[in-house]
């Protein structure tokens, strides 16, 4: 009985092993958000320029750059 529970703890503590090795080397994160378009990838915190058309690069290398705004997008800001 005693060699059942301890070949039991020893197979726990390797599964428990394995798990934190998969989890170190994942990043240490928990679910990655979906980037689909520069808002998604600039409220990910990633690197934006601040150029026009304003460009969101993610750290996978993916570029996205943020739609010029429409004609309805500007009809409620003054003229000058």
């Amino acid at each position: 009985m005693n060699k059942q529970v301890l070949v039991s703890g020893i197979g726990a503590l390797i599964i428990a092993l394995v798990a934190v090795i998969i989890y170190i080397l994942s990043g240490g994160q928990g679910s990655q958000p979906i980037i689909s378009d520069y808002a998604s990838c600039a409220k990910a915190g990633n690197a934006t320029v601040e150029s026009y058309p304003a460009e969101c690069t993610t750290k996978d290398g993916r570029t996205f750059i943020q739609p010029a705004a429409t004609e309805s997008d500007t009809t409620a800001l003054p003229a000058y």
